[in-house]
């Protein structure tokens, strides 16, 4: 319940964001989104390529990761939630 509340507040502050007249504010999280698959998938495709001496530190592999899992959970999971919520009312 808590869960939902948290992904109900959350999907309240990013409709206000839409109603902005700003457009980095409409588009700030698709941006990450995009920003962040793109690193990932940059990062994968040199480190596919034996052929480089390319090392990325672990850290900062770790970091890519978490951040990456957290947008993609928020994004695509508080539009799940602000469904289910919209089917139960």
């Amino acid at each position: 319940e808590q869960d939902l509340t948290e992904m109900e507040n959350v999907s309240k502050r990013w409709s206000s964001d839409m109603k902005s007249d700003s457009w980095l504010s409409k588009n700030t999280r698709p941006l990450t989104l995009i920003y962040l698959t793109l690193a990932s998938t940059i990062l994968m495709i040199l480190d596919s390529f034996h052929s480089l001496l390319f090392d990325v530190d672990t850290a900062w592999v770790e970091l890519l990761k978490t951040l990456l899992i957290t947008v993609y959970v928020a994004y695509f999971g508080s539009r799940g939630a602000e469904k289910i919520t919209k089917i139960n009312k």
